[in-house]
């Protein structure tokens, strides 16, 4: 295995693994929206748990997304 002293390999590996993670976020969220208590056998409180923290999960990707946008467009410019 060779290590690439090139960063914006790292960065476009980086926009892949995000990208995947944030479609998988995606479709938990999905299911979770079409959960409910009587085809789950979960309370309506777990599910409402379960919808904030997917939530939750797609906002702290959507900033990775940009913050990794806003760290490239700065390397690229230096």
């Amino acid at each position: 295995m060779t290590i690439s002293t090139d960063p914006i390999l790292y960065i476009d590996k980086i926009h892949d693994y995000l990208e995947k993670t944030k479609i998988f976020i995606s479709q938990l969220s999905t299911i979770i929206l079409n959960l409910t208590p009587g085809n789950s056998g979960l309370t309506q409180s777990t599910i409402d748990t379960h919808n904030v923290t997917i939530n939750s999960a797609m906002s702290i990707f959507n900033t990775a997304i940009s913050s990794l946008a806003s760290a490239e467009a700065s390397y690229r410019s230096a």
